[in-house]
């Protein structure tokens, strides 16, 4: 399922997601990675400070915003709440976009069409500027895997320990965000696979009925009898946490799925 319309797209309005219900007698337990793909590039380029942040339970769009304004800790948690909330929010076409390669023209226009922040192109170089600064490891990692990858001619992609595929060139040749972009979300991806393939063998085997109904991005929602809901989130977690571990192997753990149980889709989260 893609594409879904926004959770809330017109402040109080019912969210789209309550349209989404479980069958009588059954409810939905959903569960969703945090950060799952910034957690992933922390891991792929060996980001020290990426990786701290989570070890730590600290927000990485926080981080980012923070480098932004120039403050430290201290300064930082200085700002009002409404303040922090909204730097935040800058933070994050930053940090996505820039997971991928993506230059200040690019920024300009993802703000704008994801987030309805409307950036000139200087202020889109100066957040770009701070997120190199603030994740240096990764930003040295993407230059030097895109520059192996155009002399290969192939990008790597897969999890450690399991198929290593890889893509070649097409006609249009060389593209930079595609060598970011590949092996995070095609590591990803086998984390997700593998999860679905381990919750599923450990609802069999706890003999509870029902299973995975919706996964969409980095969530699963499962549709479980109630009696059994509560089993079901452990289980699910469980499953999530350790696939993730699996894929990458050492990346920390904290924090890292969260998981809701409600009759309806909207109820979960």
């Amino acid at each position: 399922m893609q594409n879904m319309p926004d959770a809330q797209p017109v402040e109080g309005l019912p969210s789209f997601r309550t349209l989404f219900v479980a069958r009588a007698d059954y409810t939905l337990v959903a569960a969703d990675w945090s950060s799952m793909e910034m957690r992933a590039a922390a891991h792929v380029a060996a980001e020290e400070a990426m990786t701290q942040a989570f070890e730590r339970g600290e927000d990485l769009h926080a981080l980012t915003a923070r480098t932004m304004l120039g403050l430290d800790e201290a300064g930082w948690l200085g700002l009002p709440e409404d303040e922090r909330k909204q730097h935040r929010k800058h933070a994050k076409p930053v940090n996505f976009g820039r997971l991928y390669g993506q230059g200040a023209n690019g920024l300009v226009a993802s703000a704008r069409e994801q987030y309805g922040l409307i950036l000139d192109l200087a202020t889109a170089k100066e957040w770009i500027k701070a997120f190199q600064e603030t994740y240096p490891d990764f930003t040295r990692w993407c230059r030097a895997f895109a520059r192996a990858c155009e002399r290969s001619g192939r990008i790597p992609i897969g999890r450690e320990g399991g198929r290593i595929h890889e893509i070649h060139w097409n006609a249009d040749g060389y593209r930079y965000t595609q060598c970011l972009n590949l092996p995070i979300q095609g590591a990803c991806a086998d984390a997700f696979m593998l999860a679905l393939a381990m919750v599923d063998a450990a609802l069999f085997e706890a003999g509870i009925e029902g299973g995975p109904v919706a996964a969409p991005h980095d969530e699963i929602v499962l549709e479980v009898p109630q009696a059994d809901a509560a089993r079901a989130a452990v289980l699910l977690k469980e499953a999530m946490t350790a696939a993730f571990a699996a894929t990458f192997p050492g990346a920390p753990l904290r924090d890292l799925v969260a998981v809701k149980i409600g009759r309806s889709w909207a109820e979960t989260k």
